[in-house]
């Protein structure tokens, strides 16, 4: 009998989920849930009611078992949650196949309540901006927003915006970066500021990218090597159209400090400009 060979040992990649799939089914187990708990809260109505007629016998067995379906569904939502915990776990650490496993298990539940489905949604638009899947990430992050995710609507607005750079839909970038407000964590704001430098670029706003210019540069010195170089890349592009040559040779020097120069205008031809 031969050898197994080493690619037969190999597990095969998890099925990835259809994010228009994973959409349409939050939505229907969100109107099933809310069916759901109207029936079992009349259910609890009717067998108190007819405790007090006379007919504890059928209306306490009516209680008590809307009551076990009741109990049973949250603790199933408990559960959810803290999947939705392991799997932002998981995505942090680069296990994208095990995240994607343990949010398919969570999106093929029934689940009582809205929060463990959203943060399921969540998660799923994390892993795909983490894969690079940017237009299956900007679709899920667009249906969050629109279900009114305010817990985290920022975090999400930031998402759709980067991901509609990389897709060259400035228009969608555009709406998204404009309902940011200018107050936020540090974290979000250097995203935001990154994102809108990069935008002025994409559109020729050479002044508005350069305005307040050693702001941006001392932020962009708080960035990973990659996006800071990116930034100052853009900056000092910016610089070069505007005639201000000291800072666009002094931008472009920095940038080169921080990443491979080729692969940053592989990402970025625009910059191809400074590097001919």
């Amino acid at each position: 009998m031969a050898e197994e060979t080493e690619s037969d040992k190999t597990t095969p990649s998890i099925e990835p989920i259809d994010t228009a799939f994973a959409i349409s089914s939050v939505r229907r187990s969100a109107a099933i849930s809310m069916a759901l708990r109207i029936a079992l809260l009349a259910g609890v109505s009717v067998g108190f009611v007819m405790v007090g007629r006379g007919m504890g016998m059928v209306g306490g067995s009516l209680m008590a078992a809307a009551i076990a379906v009741l109990l049973l569904l949250s603790g199933r939502s408990v559960r959810t949650q803290q999947s939705v915990a392991r799997a932002s776990n998981l995505i942090g650490a680069g296990q994208f196949d095990e995240a994607e496993k343990t949010l398919a298990e969570g999106l093929r539940s029934l689940l009582l309540y809205r929060a463990p489905r959203l943060g399921m949604l969540q998660n799923l638009a994390a892993l795909r901006h983490a894969q690079r899947r940017f237009g299956d990430a900007a679709m899920i992050a667009a249906e969050l927003l629109r279900q009114g995710r305010n817990s985290s609507d920022r975090p999400l607005k930031l998402m759709l915006a980067e991901c509609a750079l990389e897709l060259n839909d400035l228009q969608t970038a555009h709406s998204a970066l404009s309902q940011i407000p200018p107050v936020l964590p540090v974290r979000e704001m250097l995203k935001l500021m990154e994102l809108q430098v990069e935008y002025c670029v994409r559109i020729g706003a050479w002044p508005a990218a350069l305005d307040q210019l050693p702001m941006k540069v001392e932020l962009a010195e708080l960035l990973p090597a990659e996006p800071a170089a990116r930034v100052q890349g853009l900056l000092a592009l910016a610089a070069h159209r505007e005639g201000r040559a000291d800072w666009s040779s002094w931008l472009k020097r920095r940038a080169e400090l921080l990443t491979d120069i080729p692969r940053l205008v592989q990402a970025r031809p625009m910059l191809r400009e400074l590097w001919s």
